[in-house]
């Protein structure tokens, strides 16, 4: 019988919330250490708004980019990102629906009209922001 065990629990797993500029290259270290105002200046471009679930332990994990369905970043999206963490994987999961005011629908008519609105281009820069 194989073992459905995750190496990790739970209460190994971190979590948090990221934010940077979309279509841009994400700031290093080295330009943190060059430029003072870093973490002061107010960025031109939109911001990607996204969730994150890693292990906590010390080591190199894949990652992974983890998209919502049309209902939004829902509990159950989140849910999924930590039992992922849970099996060894850094997840990332941004907020397709951010530019769009953020929005979590249970409504099937709501959630068609979200992914209507939104614009292709956009949401590809986004998640590739992510990587």
């Amino acid at each position: 019988m194989i073992s459905t065990i995750a190496p990790f629990t739970l209460d190994q797993i971190g979590t948090g919330t990221a934010r940077f500029p979309s279509g841009v290259a994400i700031p290093t270290l080295t330009d943190a250490a060059v430029d003072p105002y870093i973490q002061t200046r107010v960025s031109k471009h939109v911001h990607v708004e996204c969730v994150q679930f890693w292990p906590q332990p010390k080591g190199l994990y894949p990652g992974l980019v983890l998209l919502h369905e049309e209902w939004g970043l829902t509990s159950q999206i989140k849910d999924l990102g930590a039992r992922l963490a849970c099996e060894g994987y850094g997840v990332i999961i941004p907020n397709l629906y951010g530019r769009l005011g953020g929005m979590v629908t249970a409504n099937a008519e709501v959630a068609d009209a979200l992914m209507g609105k939104l614009n292709e281009t956009h949401v590809l820069q986004d998640i590739n922001s992510c990587g």
